[in-house]
C-alpha cells in the first residue's frame, strides 16, 4: 500500500489556523504548514490579514504559499487602534466561519494578537509560536512588548524558542506544563529555503554590485525601521556606520530600505547630510525578496539590525550581529562571538563597527551546527504537541 493511502482523510483531521499578516510571520509559520502537510493528521491553512500586502506576496511566491488576493486588502488604518479593530474584525469572521479546532499565533504583532484575542473570545485553544521574548521595558519595542505580554496572558500554549524565553514565562507565572522549549521556528525557515537561496543573481541593482565588490569582511549590511527608531534614530545609526567606512576605503554598506513612508525619508534625509565620498559607499536597495535577502546576508560580512528577525537570521547562518537598540528580547543573539548590543548613539556604533572592520575576518560559510535559536526542527515539535494537545481526552 502506498504512503499516502495511510494519511487520514480530511473529514477526521482537526483543523488549526496559522494566522499571519505580516513577512516575518509568514516565514516563521511556514515550516509549521510544511510540517503539517508531510504529517497528514492535522490541516493547518493560512489566516491571512493582509496588513503587509506586497511584502506578503512576494515573500509567499518565495516559499510556494498561496495567498487568495482578497485576503490582501485591509480598510485604511490611521491609527494603531483603528489597524488593531480592522484585523481583529477580519480575524474573528473567518475564524467563526472556518470551524476551526484551534489558532496559532506567532510572536508580537497586532495580527497575532487579533488572532488571540478572536481565538479566546471564541473559546479556541490558543497556541503561541515564539513566546516569551522579554525586553524588560514596556517602551523597547513599542508596541511589540506590550502585545506579547497580552498574548502571553491569553495562550493556552506557550512553544519557547529558548530556555530563556521560557524563564521569563515561569516568572510571570505561567504554569510549567504549559511552556515548551522547541526552538526558533526561523531557524527551520532558512534551513528549508537555504539550498534554493541565488547567488550568482545578487547582483540585480549597482548598489548591490558596488556592495559586493568590497571584500567579504568590509561588507556591512544594514536594516533599521523600528518605530522607537524612527525620528533620530535611524539617522544616527547610518551616521555611525558611515563614520566607520570613512576609514576603509575598501568598506561598503548596502541597506535594503523600509517601505514606510517615514523611514524612506528619514533615510533620504540623513544620506544628504553625510559627506559624498560616503554616502557613495552607502548602497540603499528597495526590500528585497526573502531569498535574495538570505542571499544578501550570507554575502554581508557584518549586519547592522534593529529587527528581531534580522537578529535570528544572521545567528543561525554565523554572521556577527551589531544590535541597534537600547533593548533587545533576544539576548541569545548578544550573546559573546555572536552579537554586541550597542544602542543608537552614532559614536557606539561607529567604534563597534570599526573594531569589527578591524578584525578583518572573514565569516563562517556554513550555518553554526548549534545556532542560539535552536537546531531547524521546532516545526514537528509544535506539531507534535499540538496533535498531544487536541487529541480526545480519557
Amino acid at each position: 500500500m502506498e504512503a499516502s493511502q495511510h494519511r487520514p482523510s480530511a473529514m477526521t483531521r482537526r483543523r488549526v489556523a496559522l494566522v499571519a499578516g505580516t513577512r516575518p510571520e509568514l516565514i516563521k509559520l511556514f515550516p509549521i504548514a510544511r510540517a503539517a502537510e508531510a504529517d497528514g493528521r492535522l490541516e493547518c491553512p493560512f489566516v491571512f490579514t493582509g496588513q503587509h500586502a506586497e511584502l506578503m506576496r512576494r515573500t509567499a511566491t518565495d516559499l510556494g504559499v498561496t495567498i487568495p488576493e482578497h485576503a490582501l486588502r485591509l480598510p485604511e488604518s490611521p491609527t494603531l487602534a483603528h489597524l488593531l479593530a480592522n484585523l481583529q474584525a477580519r480575524v474573528a469572521d473567518v475564524l467563526q466561519a472556518g470551524r476551526f479546532d484551534g489558532v496559532v499565533v506567532q510572536g508580537d504583532t497586532l495580527s497575532a494578537l487579533s488572532g488571540a484575542l478572536a481565538a479566546r473570545l471564541l473559546r479556541l485553544p490558543l497556541f503561541h509560536v515564539e513566546a516569551g521574548l522579554r525586553s524588560g521595558d514596556d517602551t523597547q519595542p513599542w508596541p511589540e512588548e506590550l502585545t506579547r505580554r497580552t498574548i502571553g496572558a491569553l495562550a493556552q500554549v506557550h512553544f519557547a524558542p529558548t530556555r530563556t524565553a521560557a524563564e521569563a514565562l515561569w516568572r510571570e507565572g505561567v504554569r510549567g506544563d504549559r511552556v515548551v522549549v522547541v526552538g526558533n521556528t526561523i531557524v527551520d525557515a532558512v534551513r528549508l529555503v537555504l539550498p534554493r537561496v541565488p547567488h550568482g543573481a545578487l547582483a540585480n541593482s549597482a548598489a548591490v554590485r558596488e556592495w559586493l565588490s568590497a571584500p567579504q569582511p568590509r561588507r556591512v549590511l544594514i536594516t533599521c525601521h523600528r518605530r522607537e527608531n524612527q525620528g533620530g534614530g535611524i539617522s544616527r545609526i547610518l551616521t555611525g556606520v558611515g563614520s566607520a567606512l570613512s576609514e576603509y576605503s575598501d568598506a561598503r554598506a548596502l541597506l535594503p530600505i523600509h517601505l514606510s513612508p517615514a523611514v524612506v525619508s528619514e533615510v533620504q534625509g540623513v544620506l544628504k547630510t553625510l559627506p559624498d565620498q560616503i554616502a557613495r559607499r552607502v548602497g540603499v536597495v528597495e526590500p528585497q525578496p526573502y531569498l535574495s535577502f538570505l542571499g544578501l546576508l550570507l554575502a554581508s560580512g557584518l549586519v547592522v539590525t534593529d529587527s528581531g528577525g534580522v537578529q535570528e537570521e544572521a545567528a543561525s547562518v554565523g554572521r556577527f550581529i551589531i544590535v541597534a537598540r537600547e533593548a533587545t528580547e533576544r539576548p541569545e543573539a548578544v550573546s559573546p562571538g555572536v552579537g554586541v548590543l550597542v544602542g543608537t548613539a552614532s559614536p557606539a556604533i561607529r567604534r563597534e563597527v570599526l573594531h569589527r572592520l578591524s578584525l578583518g575576518t572573514a565569516p563562517r560559510e556554513e550555518p553554526a551546527a548549534a545556532a542560539p535559536f535552536g537546531d531547524g526542527f521546532a516545526a514537528e515539535r509544535i506539531l507534535a504537541l499540538v496533535l498531544n494537545e487536541l487529541a480526545p481526552k480519557d
